[in-house]
Parts: structure tokens; sequence; C-alpha cells
């Protein structure tokens, strides 16, 4: 945010707060599974054969998703999870707090960099965040199981 400082530091505050205090950490895994649900119906643009980066699963807004439910689920005992609105910083924020193993961190991280070099160069070619499906098999295997272990146990 940009702008008068004291502004920024009430609203940074306020964020910090909401974030740490109204939480509906009782109902957060359904909301999140059947938000994320939703969007896969609706946005995904792959066909047969193909894997949207965005949409599908084991792809970006999986491990976008990830890092938003866990940095909410345990921002209230945790704030420094809350610190960080970007993906990866609150990834790493919560393998810093031992919330979620390096390891796991270290497949979401890699994977989402991977993803967002590949939809970088395909916008600049003017083309749709999809690939082929033969790529980033164990990419995808990785977030899927991730996603899997988190969002369906």
């Amino acid at each position: 945010m940009a702008g008068d400082a004291a502004l920024r530091a009430r609203f940074e505050g306020l964020r910090l707060t909401l974030l740490r205090e109204c939480v509906r950490r009782d109902t957060l895994r359904d909301e999140v599974r059947r938000m994320r649900g939703r969007m896969r119906t609706e946005l995904a643009k792959s066909g047969p054969g193909e894997f949207d980066l965005k949409q599908d699963p084991g792809g970006v807004a999986d491990i976008e998703f990830l890092a938003q439910y866990w940095g909410l689920r345990w921002s209230g005992d945790h704030p420094p999870v809350a610190w960080f609105a970007d993906t990866i910083r609150v990834l790493e924020s919560l393998a810093s707090a031992d919330l979620v193993p390096q390891a796991d961190i270290d497949q979401l991280v890699a994977a989402y960099r991977l993803y967002r070099a590949r939809t970088h160069r395909l916008s600049i070619e003017g083309r749709p965040a999809v690939v082929d499906a033969a790529e980033f098999v164990p990419e995808r295997a990785a977030v899927t199981a991730l996603w899997r272990r988190a969002m369906e146990s």
C-alpha cells in the first residue's frame, strides 16, 4: 500500500487484527474446499490432455489456497504467519513456525515458481496458461498430494 505512512500502519494493524481474531476457523477448511472446487469447475480452461497451470488440480491456485488456508488457520496462535500477503513468504513463514514441514513448503515453492515462470512466458506469447498434460507431472502430483493431505483428511 502506498501513501501516508500513518494510514498504512493503521490499515496494516486492522488487517492483522482481522486475520488473527475474526476468522471462523471451525468452518474454514470446508469453506476453502468449497470455494476452490467452485473455481475449478467455473474457471479451468483445459481440455483433454491439457493442464491449466492456474486452475487444474495441482496448479497455482491450489498452492495459493493452501498458503492462504494455513495462514488463516494458524494466524490466531502464530501471528507472524499473517505478516505477509504474498504466497511464497506466507509459505516460508509457515515452515519457519514449524507449522508445515520444510520439505512440503520446498515442494510447493518450487512448483509455484515453475508454474509462474511458464505462465509468464505463455502470457508474453499471447497464449493462455494451458500446457500439455505431460508437463509438470511430478510437480502436479506433489501439490495434489499435499492438497489432499491438508484439505481432505
